[in-house]
């Protein structure tokens, strides 16, 4: 009994360690059919699988990242309940799971095509850049993470063939820059951080909070006009017509999320973009509603 219940544990810190609530991040592969209106189930069932693929290479860089930050993250007031710095997992077993969940993702990107393989295999590869080297140089860091939401979006559009539109991957690309500036900003108002902590350390040496605090509006401003163009570009819908009235209140929330997300990123609640959502039921709420009229546009 003592046993089985030390296998379930073990299992349930894996499950943990892969940090399976971020993955609705990689939902942003959904785009490509929701951009041309697709019905087609077959191209639903083939993005599906590149979801799968791409967040099992995000899990395999969770566990790298967790290996290689241990220590540090042993000091963080929430981070050390993660299952490495914490004990629960072994190193030795962190890089087994990280090998094995590499294998999977990039067997499934293989699977679907040559060329969301190569941009899996990039991804990791930026990644592995963004641990050792490309979060230590300024702008660069926020950067390297746009860029990887970027290639999720473009894996996605090589599985299905489909091009991605331009202003999608611009609108991708200031959005997850606003929100890897959003987590700096928070890890820097965070008061549960102590300031001595290494990467706190490490903002401080990089930005000031001024800095960052004019980066996010400008990102955020980018993000909506994107967003606008590429709402522009999704159907041949006149102005007065009932598609544009559901894009245009769309557009409306995308500006409340956006003031509400830098909002709380001042009051240090967004290290965690997904879970500071979850808690803050207002914002997921607009979130929510956002994406339903957008599809209400599309499909209505």
């Amino acid at each position: 009994m003592s046993k089985n219940r030390s296998i379930f544990q073990l299992l349930f810190s894996i499950i943990k360690g892969m940090r399976i609530w971020q993955w609705p991040k990689n939902l942003i592969v959904f785009t490509i059919p929701l951009g041309t209106a697709s019905t087609d189930i077959l191209l639903y069932q083939t993005i599906f699988f590149s979801f799968l693929g791409i967040s099992c290479l995000a899990s395999s860089v969770y566990f790298f990242n967790d290996i290689v930050d241990v220590e540090s993250d042993k000091t963080h007031p929430t981070k050390k309940r993660r299952p490495i710095p914490s004990g629960e997992v072994s190193i030795k077993l962190a890089y087994l799971i990280s090998i094995l969940l590499s294998f999977v993702g990039g067997g499934i990107l293989a699977y679907l095509s040559s060329q969301a393989f190569a941009l899996g295999v990039l991804y990791l590869f930026i990644n592995i850049a963004y641990t050792f080297k490309l979060k230590y140089i300024k702008i660069v860091d926020v950067v390297s993470i746009s860029i990887m939401f970027v290639i999720r979006v473009l894996i996605s559009s090589y599985s299905v063939e489909t091009p991605a539109s331009f202003f999608l991957l611009g609108f991708i690309f200031f959005a997850s820059t606003g929100l890897a500036i959003s987590k700096r900003v928070s890890v820097l108002n965070d008061k549960r951080i102590d300031v001595n902590t290494y990467y706190k350390n490490l903002l401080n040496e990089l930005y000031s909070s001024k800095e960052l605090t004019t980066f996010l509006n400008l990102t955020s401003s980018l993000s909506v006009i994107t967003f606008l163009l590429w709402m522009g570009t999704l159907r041949d819908a006149s102005i007065v017509s009932r598609d544009s009235f559901f894009f245009f209140f769309a557009a409306i929330l995308m500006i409340s999320i956006l003031r509400k997300i830098i909002n709380l990123s001042k009051m240090g609640l967004l290290e965690d973009f997904v879970v500071g959502v979850i808690s803050e039921k207002k914002l997921l709420a607009q979130i929510l509603l956002s994406l339903i009229l957008l599809i209400l546009g599309l499909y209505g």
